[in-house]
């Protein structure tokens, strides 16, 4: 599979009430595209997509397909079957370039119970699909050797977010021939060495970094530019996708306030994040 090698997870725009804002994401898809992303990610993690509703994540995606100039794959996997089939079809109805089915969360299922559940959705794929594995958030692991068999049984799915912060991992999706993307912001380099990518919030909120870390992956610059990717991470002491939103901000992105129960940054977390985004906010 070719596609995108730096995607932002993004963030999704609220007003003060609480309610969905698309009218922020053109101006928001046109910094991160002017930085240099090659795609976007909607609705995954930092995009808060699990906590949206479905006519939510119907709009949002219109929304941002509209107002952008690369290729857009979104994370379409719900709590139930149903409405990540729902969602499916409107993404590709919509124009999304991929779809992206994260692992099911809350409970844990095994292996057979995967492969059914991903096989299920293959049967009425409209697009290219990639799974989405976070272990941390979900407890059913998408391991290599589920995807693995996963694979045996279909072809529709041609990549994989992978969230695991295993190197190793990437390494053995690869082989498997799916196109695979870290998520993890500690393998931005190692992932674009062996030609794979990268989906990150970092990317969200400090898309120029990120993109450099891509460019540099293969240049003496490398080291420098990776440490300069973990350390400004590092600076992020508070909730993540709320700092992320701060930083945003900083940068001249207000993206609203963050939705219940999610809280505002502490005076101190927000100090993190403005010491964050001085340290790796350009990359020159």
């Amino acid at each position: 599979m070719e596609g995108p090698a730096t995607m932002p997870a993004l963030l999704t725009p609220f007003d003060g009430a609480g309610r969905l804002d698309v009218t922020r994401y053109p101006d928001y898809l046109g910094w991160l595209e002017a930085a240099g992303v090659d795609g976007h990610f909607a609705f995954g993690t930092t995009g808060e997509g699990i906590t949206l509703s479905v006519d939510e994540r119907r709009q949002g995606l219109e929304a941002i397909i509209r107002a952008s100039h690369v290729p857009v794959y979104v994370q379409v996997g719900s709590l139930n079957l149903r409405e990540t089939k729902t969602l499916l079809a409107h993404a590709a109805a919509a124009g999304a370039a991929g779809a992206a089915v994260v692992s099911p969360s809350y409970y844990t299922h095994d292996a057979d119970a995967l492969v059914a559940y991903y096989v299920e959705l293959a049967r009425e794929a409209p697009l290219p699909l990639l799974w989405y594995n976070i272990p941390s958030h979900a407890p059913s692991d998408l391991t290599p050797a589920v995807a693995a068999r996963l694979l045996a049984e279909t072809d529709a799915y041609v990549g994989i977010k992978d969230s695991s912060r295993d190197a190793t991992r990437l390494l053995l999706y690869r082989d498997l021939g799916l196109k695979t993307y870290t998520g993890a912001e500690s393998l931005v380099l190692h992932a674009t060495a062996i030609g794979a990518g990268s989906i990150t919030g970092l990317a969200s909120a400090f898309p120029e970094l990120v993109v450099a870390a891509t460019r540099d992956a293969l240049t003496p610059a490398r080291a420098p530019r990776q440490r300069q990717v973990i350390q400004t991470r590092d600076r992020l002491k508070g909730p993540y996708i709320q700092c992320l939103r701060e930083a945003a901000r900083l940068a001249g992105m207000d993206l609203g306030p963050p939705r219940a129960p999610f809280r505002p940054l502490t005076a101190v977390e927000q100090a993190g994040v403005a010491d964050a985004v001085q340290f790796g906010g350009r990359a020159d």
